[in-house]
Parts: structure tokens; sequence; C-alpha cells
């Protein structure tokens, strides 16, 4: 089957698993499975190597890109009747960029630095699933988060850093699609007593709000109602200082923070895409990109400072 670009880059959008091919220095080719988030606006790929356990960390593919950065990845499509095969095949590069210029666009190409993730990821509580409500959600279907810690080391170019600190993986299963929403506010923290909390509160439509929320001590999660959460705020979203209002089965619960120097812009875009960078000046749009801000957070919860992540989007009309 002949594809035109526009449905070659749709197909590839959507397909859920492709193969990455690299080489080394020698020509020598290597093939594994990925899982991947495509940016169709600024044709780019965006490939993470996760937190599942591996035989290595030392992977061949990283390996390979360190000496030769050029790359191929294919999505493909087999049925018995040979009229309805496709394939798509992605040529392209990795690279990084500053916070400041993911302020004012989606990324554009540029140099490409070898970058490498060893991390190792373990769970403080056990994972909890976002319930009631979920059926009228066109976002996902079912939705798992999973609070930890990660520890390892970012190696990027010829530097290498040591992190260590709170974490957090979350995964959605079910068509997937983000138009209707209209805003968001996602945000977790842990403390060193055993403490933790995780509150997801979203306008979805006009007439509709989703929120599910819990507080954790150790390995307990209790359900919570939301009272109150952060919103964007001015041109990049950041609140500065906030409050964070829950009603638990022992009376509220009031968690106070302020957001730190640690954070970076995104785009969501429509359905369900996501690319580094946002347009914060050019206003919303049908089908423009959405801005994310993605923060870290110190927080404060009866005088006790613990650490989180703070996720807002730019509210939209409906």
């Amino acid at each position: 089957m002949n594809l035109s670009e526009p449905e070659a880059r749709s197909r590839l959008a959507t397909a859920r698993v492709a193969r990455l091919a690299t080489a080394d220095a020698s020509g020598r080719p290597h093939l594994v499975p990925v899982t991947f988030a495509v940016d169709s606006t600024e044709s780019a790929i965006y490939i993470a190597i996760d937190h599942k356990p591996k035989t290595t960390t030392n992977l061949k593919r990283l390996r390979n890109i360190r000496e030769n950065p050029a790359v191929s990845l294919l999505a493909d499509h087999y049925e018995d009747d040979w009229t309805r095969l496709w394939w798509v095949r992605f040529d392209g590069v990795a690279r990084l960029t500053t916070t400041e210029e993911l302020t004012l666009g989606l990324l554009r190409d540029g140099p490409t630095i070898p970058v490498r993730l060893d991390f190792t990821f373990e769970p403080s509580t056990p994972p909890w699933g976002f319930g009631e409500g979920m059926d009228s959600e066109t976002w996902a279907d079912v939705h798992y988060e999973h609070a930890g810690r990660f520890t390892g080391t970012l190696h990027y170019g010829s530097r290498s850093v040591t992190l260590a600190g709170t974490g957090y993986r979350d995964h959605s299963t079910g068509p997937r699609d983000v138009g209707p929403m209209l805003s968001h506010t996602w945000v977790h923290g842990r403390f060193p007593g055993g403490r933790g909390f995780q509150v997801f509160a979203a306008h979805t439509r006009p007439d509709q709000r989703f929120a599910s929320a819990y507080v954790a001590l150790g390995d307990e999660l209790r359900a919570v109602e939301v009272r109150s959460v952060p919103g964007w705020q001015g041109r990049d979203g950041d609140p500065g200082s906030f409050v964070v209002s829950l009603e638990t089965e022992n009376g509220p619960a009031q968690i106070t923070g302020h957001t730190l120097p640690q954070r970076y812009h995104w785009s969501a875009l429509i359905p369900w895409e996501f690319a580094f960078g946002a347009d914060l000046d050019t206003p919303d749009g049908p089908g423009a990109p959405w801005p994310v801000l993605e923060t870290m957070v110190a927080l404060e919860w009866d005088g006790e400072p613990g650490y989180g992540l703070l996720e807002m989007t730019r509210p939209r009309s409906g």
C-alpha cells in the first residue's frame, strides 16, 4: 500500500510499537523494538529509556548512538490481505535543549548530544488506580499512578550527574484524546516520615470535572476528596507559592508548597502526542499545541518538609 506523507505520519503516530535501528562506528547494525511519542508538527520522535529491568543498562543502542547518531525507526502492519500491508520509516537523531528554549515554542532541530539514563525505581506505595468517573473521560480508559524513589546517573556528552530523589511513574490504557480537556493540575509529594499524597484534578468539559486523590502512609493508601489545588498563573504558569487542600477521613489536610527552579515546558498535541517546548505567547486555537508546565516543588505538611512534582496546563476556553 502506497501512503501519502500525511497518511504515513498519521499511521506512525498511532502505532504502539516500532523498531529502532542503530549502527556502530563500523556500520554494524542493531535492531530493537521500542515505544515512542511523535511530535507531528516538528517531524520529531521521542524514545525513552525506561525503568523496566534489563540484563544491563549499558545498552547496545545507546553505545551505537554515542558512536553514530544516525538512526532509523520502522513501524509496520501485516495482514494476510497484502493490499492492506503498510510500513513507515523515519530517519532522525537525538538532542538536548535548555529550559529557556522550551518556553519559546516547540523544540527545533539542533546539535546532537549523546544521552544515557541509568535509573532504578523503588516503589514506596502500592499503585493507585483512578476509579469512579473514568468511564466518561476521553484521555484514558484506565490510569494507574505509582510513587517511589529514583536513583541513578544521567550521562550526556562527556558529563555524568548522579541523581537521587522522589519519583513517580504512571500508565494509561485505552483510546486517548485530550482534546475535550480544558485544564488540569497534577501534583504529588513524599515526606521523610513515610507520608505521601497525589492529586489529579481536571476540567474536562464546561459541565464536567474529574478528580482523583489519595494520601499514603507507608503501604497504606486512602482515598480523599479534593478541595483546592494550584492553577496556571501568568505567562509561564508558575504559581510560586501554593496550597493543596484535601478532606481526609481524619479531617482537613492542608499542604503548602513553592515551586523550584528545576522545571521545563512541553506541549500536548491533540489528540495525544507530546512535544518538548511551548509557545507561551500565542493564544489557544483549534488544534494548537497546548502548553504544559512541569516543575519540582518543595512542600510542607504539618511542619514536615518534603518534595514532589507539579504539572499544570494553561486553561483553554470550551
